[in-house]
């Protein structure tokens, strides 16, 4: 493989330009990615102040793009409502911001919103696994938006069924301490808690007695997962109708 970074710069920027015009062929904008990460790992070898000089003279646009064309389809994607696609642009979205962010071409750290909608595509897809993922990235940064509390909800509930007690403690624990005014958590920790003594001295504490009933008895009923995030998703959508 060739060693000059600048022309696997330019390998980028063709293929970049290909996949925009032809968004139906997958495979040309995976090869202007993979042609992007190999320009910036080549210029890693560089002296400091001799780095991206190619990119730069462009003011990093052809990397930039990477993420911001994925972000947009992906939008354009979820408000379809075709949420295979919009999953897919923006696990290609996280994949761009990974490299800009791993190669400081910009400061921020987290892409909450590409994170959201990964996860939210995921569940619409009903992929619970891919679902989770996302969400506990949300999660373990403890997000504090209430719009997010619903996803809280989602991970302590898919471990809860599951029987995962371990994540099931870690996520309840962590929902408690970001949202400590929802009542809700009190039947989580019941379930987990199982021993009827213990639960007897939960409920002796008075907290959402009413609350909690219902919540089990909807909760008996359903016996699977709730679209949680419905709240956050209508917030975010509404920027790019």
């Amino acid at each position: 493989a060739s060693t000059n970074s600048t022309a696997w710069f330019y390998k980028a920027q063709i293929y970049q330009n290909l996949a925009k015009a032809h968004p139906e062929d997958p495979t040309l904008y995976a090869t202007a990615f993979e042609a992007a990460k190999t320009y910036v790992q080549l210029e890693e070898k560089q002296p400091e102040n001799k780095r991206y000089l190619t990119s730069t003279l462009e003011g990093n646009k052809t990397l930039f793009d990477f993420y911001s064309s994925s972000f947009k389809a992906g939008a354009d994607a979820f408000n379809k409502h075709d949420y295979q696609l919009a999953f897919n642009d923006f696990q290609r979205t996280l994949d761009a911001f990974d490299l800009l962010r791993q190669y400081k071409f910009t400061t921020v750290t987290f892409d909450t919103t590409s994170v959201l909608y990964a996860g939210v595509s995921a569940e619409q897809l009903k992929n619970k696994e891919q679902a989770i993922k996302y969400y506990s990235m949300l999660a373990d940064k403890k997000v504090n938006d209430t719009t997010y509390s619903g996803i809280y909800e989602y991970i302590v509930n898919y471990y809860t069924l599951g029987k995962d007690n371990a994540n099931a403690r870690k996520y309840l624990t962590i929902a408690e301490e970001v949202f400590p005014k929802n009542e809700r958590w009190l039947a989580y920790e019941m379930e987990l808690v199982g021993d009827s003594k213990e639960q007897n001295r939960y409920l002796a504490s008075g907290l959402a007695r009413a609350n909690l009933a219902l919540t089990l008895e909807q909760s008996q009923q359903e016996g699977s997962d709730h679209r949680y995030a419905s709240s956050a998703v209508q917030q975010e959508r509404s920027q790019w109708q």
